[in-house]
């Protein structure tokens, strides 16, 4: 048992700046930045899991709701009032030349940026903006193969190379860069198949793993037996994990980073991953919304 530590902050920090959350200059000669997260409201649960580990930075923050202008549904949104530490970040995430007052400027990624990412920042940009792809068979109702996809849109093809390389560099992860043709416009994301793929989930999943509402992005149906053991030794790892987290919220028990990766590395088996079959990709995320499937991890 111990507090969270500033480091983890800051990496939920960057996490979810990566993804969905974002930076409001109060002016345009203003030092004032507010950090703006919203999420819909199925992802409450998910929304107050950040907000242990942010509200330290800020000594107020607005909870309300509003209709999100693209899906035209109900959103969360936890607006931190500005603090030093966000004017920091903004500085490093946007290009912060003539922006106006109550923008954000456009982000950015940037060589700090990338040097500062470890695997609680990638558990948070996952659940903020990555899902979990299924290839079943349709003969035998086995899987084929998953793809984990990192949905980058709002960064350009050479930033997503940069993401792509340090994900290669740093955590030994083949990632390649997908374009998408939409009218006339490219949008490019992160797409890892399914050795890679597996991979990174067992980085993620202690993390991943604290949040109900995000378990659907752990869940691989009818699992090979092969993988069985790994799965068993991850599985003891997060019940205790979960298992110690305080009711007050702002403490935590953080597996070392050697213990996890221990416990991947003498589990990983090699799996060859499948070619992607246009159109068989299913995301599971939709079938099973909030639940944790009985033949997932054990539970």
């Amino acid at each position: 048992m111990k507090r969270i530590r500033g480091y983890d902050r800051n990496q939920v920090l960057i996490g979810t700046l990566l993804g969905d959350a974002g930076l409001v200059l109060r002016g345009p000669k203003s030092k004032k930045v507010s950090l703006v997260i919203k999420h819909k409201e199925d992802c409450k649960e998910y929304l107050q899991w950040l907000h242990k580990f942010l509200h330290v930075f800020s000594d107020h923050v607005s909870i309300y709701e509003e209709i999100d202008k693209k899906t035209g549904k109900k959103a969360i949104v936890y607006n931190y009032r500005s603090a030093k530490k966000f004017y920091y970040m903004w500085k490093r995430f946007y290009v912060t030349k003539d922006v106006k007052k109550g923008c954000s400027g456009k982000k950015v990624i940037r060589r700090g940026i990338l040097n500062a990412i470890d695997t609680l920042a990638l558990a948070v940009w996952y659940m903020d903006d990555g899902s979990l792809s299924v290839r079943v068979s349709k003969k035998t109702g086995r899987v084929q193969g998953i793809t984990v996809e990192l949905y980058t849109y709002s960064f350009t093809e050479h930033e997503n190379r940069m993401l792509a390389n340090m994900l290669k560099k740093k955590f030994g992860l083949k990632v390649r860069v997908s374009r998408r043709n939409v009218k006339d416009t490219y949008y490019y994301s992160l797409v890892m198949y399914t050795k890679d793929a597996l991979k990174f989930l067992y980085m993620v999943a202690p993390y991943v793993y604290e949040v109900e509402c995000m378990r659907y992005k752990l869940h691989i149906p009818d699992f090979y037996e092969s993988r069985q053991k790994a799965i068993n030794s991850l599985l003891a790892m997060f019940r205790k994990r979960v298992a110690s987290l305080s009711r007050d919220g702002d403490i935590v028990h953080s597996s070392s980073k050697d213990e996890e990766e221990s416990v991947v590395a003498s589990n990983m088996v090699d799996w060859v991953p499948a070619q992607p079959v246009p159109g068989q990709a299913n995301d599971m995320g939709s079938s099973f919304g909030n639940t944790v499937p009985p033949n997932f991890l054990g539970v």
